[in-house]
């Protein structure tokens, strides 16, 4: 399999260039570094523009700033006509500006992506293995980056915000949470995860984080009203709100199998590992418990799905956490539960890409213009 094959590549060139860092050898950690993010956006850029749903539309996207000689006319026209957000658009325009070539622009739109995703793993290192944070990703998420390429784009920068979070560096957030809403307009959904800062900052005792899982519960139930509220006053736009009336052929079951290992863990990290858990370790696991309570939303409005991307991108960060969390001192344990892990991650891709065919990746088909 091509793509697991690509992963574990990647993955790879991430571990050596771990050991580089390590031991202090900054050429050569920078050197592996780009091959692990080149593999990643190489193999993305080569693609048949066939591969993803929505690949087509974005090519379409690209070629049209050859039709315009000054951005200010391209970003309005396609904002008028297909409600493509500014951030998106000027990045289509400046790229378009040296080159007219899609595999180009889909190479470097990954490389902006997974450039956001190591620096997110590197302000939590101390906290994560970068490598399985790295393979996360891999699996679970660069999938999804093949079809929907704007709020990928615009995930990777929550993702950095959040780490920026975790360092306890919040203006920075800020910024990054704003540069992810140019990107793709469902980024204002992670302005919710400035509540959950607050209540945390506000818990003195440990043993007051159910009132936290309280306060989740209300804001998850609060998030359709939220939305069609929105929709009301004609703030999400026609692209999203169509979203808001179709139907959802998710399987719950499905969904909710495939995250329930890593719950139970956090769960089991909380209790036998709490006293090695900081407020913002319990700031991450909160975040997935969001993600977790969206999904039985998704049955009731479609545009919930892309939502949970918001808050379900922390895994990236989260589930290596509760992995170092859990193992913490146990080096036979860790090796265990790295194993079970991958196997785990392998399955979810597998049973998603290949099985489901979400996104309509698969099968992988190269560019006949390469």
């Amino acid at each position: 399999m091509v793509y697991i094959f690509v992963f574990l590549l990647s993955s790879l060139f991430v571990l050596i260039s771990e050991f580089f860092y390590r031991n202090r050898i900054l050429s050569f950690y920078i050197l592996f570094l780009i091959f692990a993010i080149f593999t990643l956006a190489f193999f993305a850029a080569v693609r048949n523009i066939n591969i993803g749903t929505d690949t087509i539309m974005y090519s379409n996207y690209f070629h049209a700033v050859t039709n315009y000689s000054g951005i200010l006319s391209y970003c309005s026209d396609l904002r008028h006509a297909y409600g493509i957000e500014y951030g998106f658009l000027i990045l289509n325009y400046f790229v378009g500006i040296f080159t007219n070539n899609v595999h180009i622009f889909f190479f470097v739109c990954q490389c902006l992506i997974l450039t956001n995703i190591y620096l997110s793993l590197n302000n939590v290192r101390n906290n994560v293995n970068v490598c399985v944070g790295w393979l996360t990703y891999c699996f679970l998420f660069y999938p999804v980056s093949l079809n929907i390429l704007r709020q990928s784009i615009s995930i990777s920068f929550i993702l950095l915000g959040i780490s920026y979070i975790y360092k306890g560096s919040y203006k920075r957030t800020v910024l990054l949470f704003l540069i992810a809403v140019l990107f793709h307009t469902s980024a204002i959904f992670s302005l919710i995860i400035f509540v959950y800062l607050y209540i945390i900052n506000k818990i003195h005792k440990k043993s007051e984080i159910w009132m936290v899982f309280i306060s989740i519960l209300i804001i998850t139930a609060l998030i359709p009203i939220t939305i069609n509220f929105l929709n009301s006053r004609g703030l999400i736009g026609d692209k999203y709100s169509q979203y808001l009336i179709q139907s959802n052929t998710v399987s719950l079951f499905s969904t909710i199998g495939v995250r329930t290992p890593m719950i139970v863990l956090m769960i089991a990290s909380i209790v036998f590992s709490r006293k090695y858990l900081r407020k913002n370790d319990y700031f991450i696991y909160i975040l997935i418990i969001q993600e977790f309570t969206l999904l039985p939303l998704q049955q009731i409005a479609t545009a919930v799905g892309r939502i949970l991307l918001c808050f379900g991108i922390v895994k990236v960060i989260g589930y290596p956490l509760i992995l170092q969390k859990l193992t913490l001192q146990k080096s036979i344990l860790k090796v265990v539960f790295l194993v079970a892990y991958v196997i785990l991650i392998v399955f979810i891709f597998y049973n998603q890409v290949i099985i489901n065919n979400s996104g309509e990746i698969y099968p992988y088909v190269v560019s006949s213009d390469i």
